[in-house]
Order: C-alpha cells, then sequence, then structure tokens
C-alpha cells in the first residue's frame, strides 16, 4: 500500500508519518510545496 501525505514539516505530520507506516506497514510519500508565503526572505 502507498501512502501520499501532504507534509508541512510540523509535529504532527512529523508524528504521523510514524504510525501510518507502523500501523499500515504502507511506504509513505510525504509532499511538500512552497507555498510563496514569502516567509524567511
Amino acid at each position: 500500500m502507498k501512502i501520499v501525505l501532504a507534509y508541512s514539516g510540523g509535529f504532527g505530520t512529523s508524528v504521523i508519518l510514524r504510525w501510518l507506516r507502523h500501523n499500515y506497514d504502507a511506504q509513505i510519500v510525504a509532499f511538500c510545496a512552497d507555498n510563496w508565503t514569502g516567509r524567511g526572505t
């Protein structure tokens, strides 16, 4: 099974990545994108 997760980099998505992998024995594909908020510029 593959699960695609939109990854925010926060604590919640960090925890759910491991939980999904452990509980569903799934391959996790994490997607992260720049949403052009201007932070860090």
